[in-house]
């Protein structure tokens, strides 16, 4: 099964006289591998960037994602406090974020099928 190219990525700008608009997007460890080319607009050099850090921070991401699921369920079989208490908000921001948590992790998972 064939996989995406090995990270950590790098941005690679191209200096070559006449070409400075064209920026690489290359495995860190073997500059030659390039994964693609980013080649439209002042941006480019920053889109690159962006999307680099977004890879390389992809598994941290997930495996934090995926320990705070497995480690972590808020409190749901009734609401905690008054209405409108500090801990009724505190309960509903914590469901919130869980729920979002899930969600994104749901997405990542996706992705790999």
């Amino acid at each position: 099964m064939a996989s995406y190219t090995l990270l950590p990525w790098a941005v690679d700008p191209d200096n070559r006289e006449g070409m400075e608009w064209n920026v690489h997007i290359v495995e860190a460890k073997r500059p030659d591998m390039r994964v693609c080319f980013m080649t439209s607009g002042p941006e480019a050099r920053l889109n690159a960037a962006f999307i680099v850090r977004a890879c390389n921070s992809h598994d941290a991401l997930a495996s934090a994602l995926q320990d705070m699921v497995s480690n972590f369920e808020p409190f749901r079989s009734r609401p905690v406090g008054a209405p409108n208490s500090s801990a009724r908000a505190e309960q509903d921001a914590q469901i919130a974020a869980f729920d979002k948590a899930k969600a994104a992790l749901a997405s990542i998972e996706g992705e790999a099928k």
